[in-house]
């Protein structure tokens, strides 16, 4: 029997078959009832996502004063990018600076380390010349410097009242010491051979006000010329000196030394390693130009013994004939303190004038004598007698030259008839002399104290003041 002919199949032949599926394999289908909440869930974080990373980073500069700065309008620049806007100003909380709440981007958050360095930049006309013209249209800001790349992690900073010389912090930073400011400020240069190295960026009294200290930079391009046994010496441009004899001088280097006033950078000749960062050097005086006709440091050293100094002074006049032929460098007493020594230092033209038998005298004593004939008085020309100093006369018997060191007497009073004393002593390039000597007497030394008295190899008190400071 055929199946078509069994009774008991009563489905057609043609229907189709259920299939039965594993649900557990895919798992139930998620309803689309949670799509909505779940882009709402996405979007709300990306929203507090970009809220914490502008959040910002709170920071306080602290200054001297508000000038110029106003909160959500002033911002802190690098390189003329903001980085940051003030969002609150008030003042300290010992009413001796103000504090600038700022608000820096996310961003400079691993770049706020203790080196870091603030400063308004605004108009300024300082020692060192004017800047800051361009916020005239764009507003005052504060700017930053990047300060290294290392340091400690901050929220505090003492911002700086002047910009920085070296704003990059790439050059050198040195301290001097002083016991005067001298006329420095805040943007006072420093100059090597009339070109400007460096500048003082800013200046403190100690605690116990006995010094000042300056702090400087050097650009890196001038880094190497500071050394360890370079001087640094006060120059303001200006130089006045006065004296009866010579009058009144003025020396002006630069108008902008003139104004700003300044330091000067001198490399003697071992001046040993390059400087270090944080290197400390003494501030010393500006040094005045020597007169015209001053005795050169290298000029021979005689010594003249005096009863009595007088009137006579270092940077008095030593004068032969009525000329300018060298200066007192020094005097001091004796060691049995009866008499006084005066170092003379003469040009070294001038030298071969002295001679063993030269008689030198106070010029700008006035004596008197009293006799029969009246009362005589005895002086040298107004000049000298205004001017001071020390004159010297040579009689027709000079005698050989006298070696460096030697000593001699000094006189009250110049010698009778010394004007008619004219020796012929040859001070020209000996090439030219149109008398020349057969053979020049070989110099000696003269002591009038002794023979010991400026022996190199003695202890006489003479040769001690000659080696301390004739030398």
């Amino acid at each position: 029997m055929s199946d078509s002919e069994n009774p008991d199949n009563n489905q057609p032949e043609d229907l189709p078959q259920a299939v039965v599926r594993d649900t557990h394999r895919w798992g139930r289908r998620i309803s689309s009832v949670w799509i909505i909440p779940l882009v709402a869930a996405l979007i709300g974080a990306g929203l507090a996502w970009r809220s914490w990373e502008k959040r910002g980073i709170d920071i306080v500069i602290q200054f001297q004063a508000a000038d110029g700065i106003v909160p959500g309008q002033t911002s802190v620049r690098f390189r003329d990018v903001e980085i940051g806007l003030v969002t609150d100003v008030q003042v300290g909380d010992d009413l001796q600076e103000v504090d600038i709440a700022v608000k820096m981007h996310e961003t400079m958050r691993p770049y706020l380390i203790d080196k870091k360095k603030f400063w308004v930049v605004k108009p300024r006309i300082t020692a060192g010349g004017i800047s800051g013209l361009g916020t005239l249209l764009s507003g005052t800001y504060i700017a930053m410097d990047p300060g290294g790349e290392t340091g400690e992690l901050v929220r505090s900073f003492k911002g700086l009242e002047q910009p920085p010389s070296d704003p990059a912090g790439t050059g050198l930073a040195i301290v001097l010491n002083a016991k005067h400011l001298h006329g420095l400020s805040e943007g006072s240069g420093l100059y090597h051979r009339g070109v400007q190295v460096g500048a003082i960026d800013r200046y403190e009294l100690s605690e116990q006000g006995g010094q000042v200290t300056l702090y400087a930079s050097i650009p890196k391009a001038f880094a190497s010329l500071v050394r360890e046994q370079s001087k640094f010496r006060v120059t303001s441009g200006f130089d006045l000196t006065a004296s009866l004899n010579e009058g009144l001088r003025v020396d002006v280097e630069s108008l902008r030394e003139l104004l700003a006033g300044g330091v000067t950078l001198e490399i003697p000749a071992d001046a040993g390693r390059v400087a270090k960062t944080g290197s400390n050097f003494e501030l010393l005086p500006q040094r005045h130009r020597p007169a015209a006709g001053q005795a050169p440091p290298g000029g021979p050293r005689f010594v003249v013994e005096a009863d009595q100094l007088g009137s006579i002074q270092s940077g008095d006049p030593v004068s032969y004939r009525g000329q300018k032929v060298g200066v007192v460098v020094h005097h001091d007493l004796s060691d049995d303190g009866r008499s006084v020594g005066i170092t003379l230092a003469l040009a070294s033209q001038y030298a071969p004038l002295v001679r063993t038998q030269s008689v030198f005298w106070n010029a700008s004593g006035l004596s008197a004598d009293l006799g029969l004939s009246g009362l005589h008085l005895h002086s040298e020309s107004l000049q000298a007698l205004l001017a001071g100093g020390i004159a010297f006369a040579n009689p027709p018997e000079a005698g050989a030259p006298a070696a460096r060191g030697s000593v001699f007497a000094l006189r009250d009073s110049p010698p009778k008839h010394h004007e008619d004393w004219k020796p012929r002593i040859w001070i020209g390039p000996q090439n030219e002399d149109p008398e020349p000597s057969a053979a020049l007497p070989k110099a000696q030394k003269l002591h009038h104290k002794g023979d010991a008295a400026g022996d190199e190899n003695s202890h006489h008190w003479f040769n001690k003041l000659f080696h301390h400071h004739a030398q």
